[in-house]
């Protein structure tokens, strides 16, 4: 009995230690309605998950980087970029907004097919070659937005089919009503977690040895960086496009903070810099409960810095306990090794 308790305190003081900035946030989200309980309502509840669908797009696409030990630095142009491009299309041409998103997507899949094989090919290391994705992403923005709209610092003139894929609910009630926006996302989030749990290149994906990648010449290694660097942005284009929909406005600073917020998601959900560590499903409460934290503080406070504080004391402690940990398998690797 003795050995059992032990055995259970041991897990919970370990539970608790990994997730303990997961844990400080929803603390912070009890103390902030503790000092007022009117953020409990149903309206910023629904106004949270219509924040949520978006960011919880971008931490997925980012995830899949993470998992396989690499990293991405573009994420917030492409989605800005794509958005931008679906808004012209829904502009300027006659198809149905559904082709428009389709068209979009496959056109930043060919981003991340490129990406791809710099990594592969090339041997780039994955942030140099994101980074220069992120540069022509944000160049090539600029151009467009400035040749599309040459009098606008804000874009707001968004069709109504447009809008309605962020601001349309179900439901008669605005207060009680279900977002569109969060049936897609998780629509989207099913269908990637059964690309990644049931199909023979999606199970790889979690379980491909990251020097495997960086050193691979052959066609499994390239196979699933291929496919991993492909869905990662076809899901930021979508975020970006879901985001713009959702706030009704489009401009050179709309999507800044984005790519911040998918790293932190993703590492309080577990990911790690270094690879082969985290779960898809960890990225819907984390995802939740920080877009909780920052909406909150928002309405309690109305100044972004104090956002921007929380989420620096939150990259700090992360990064930490992400290095003590890699450390420490490392030192148990090394021990099991000496033993054997």
């Amino acid at each position: 009995m003795d050995f059992s308790f032990s055995s259970f305190i041991s897990k919970c003081k370990n539970f608790l230690f990994h997730n303990i900035c997961t844990i400080s946030l929803f603390l912070l989200i009890l103390i902030l309605v503790l000092i007022e309980p009117s953020l409990l309502s149903f309206r910023n509840f629904r106004n949270i998950f219509s924040l949520f669908s978006p960011r919880l797009l971008m931490a997925m696409g980012l995830s899949l980087f993470l998992i396989l030990g690499c990293m991405d630095f573009s994420g917030e142009k492409v989605a800005a970029f794509a958005a931008l491009m679906a808004l012209f299309l829904s502009r300027t041409t006659p198809l149905p907004l559904f082709l428009i998103i389709i068209l979009v997507l496959l056109v930043f899949a060919v981003f991340g097919l490129i990406n791809a094989l710099f990594v592969t090919k090339l041997s780039i290391p994955s942030w140099a070659a994101t980074l220069g994705t992120m540069c022509l992403a944000n160049a090539a923005f600029f151009l467009c937005y400035h040749q599309f709209s040459p009098n606008e610092d804000v874009l707001i003139e968004f069709s109504t089919t447009y809008r309605q894929i962020g601001t349309f609910s179900i439901g008669t009630d605005p207060t009680f009503s279900l977002p569109l926006s969060l049936i897609i996302s998780l629509s989207v989030f099913l269908l990637v977690w059964l690309f990644l749990s049931k199909t023979s290149v999606g199970k790889k994906i979690y379980t491909f040895n990251k020097q495997e990648i960086v050193d691979s010449s052959g066609s499994l290694g390239l196979s699933l960086t291929v496919v991993a660097f492909i869905l990662a942005a076809i899901l930021f284009s979508f975020g970006g496009i879901m985001e713009s929909s959702r706030s009704g406005e489009l401009s050179p600073s709309s999507f800044s903070g984005f790519q911040m917020d998918a790293f932190l998601i993703c590492l309080l959900s577990g990911f790690s810099l270094f690879g082969g560590k985290g779960t898809l499903w960890a990225l819907l409460p984390v995802t939740f409960l920080y877009t909780a934290v920052n909406y909150f503080l928002e309405l309690e406070f109305g100044n972004p810095y104090w956002n921007m504080l929380v989420k620096g004391c939150v990259l700090v402690v992360a990064l930490s306990l992400d290095m003590y940990f890699r450390k420490r398998r490392i030192s148990t690797n090394i021990s099991k090794a000496i033993g054997g």
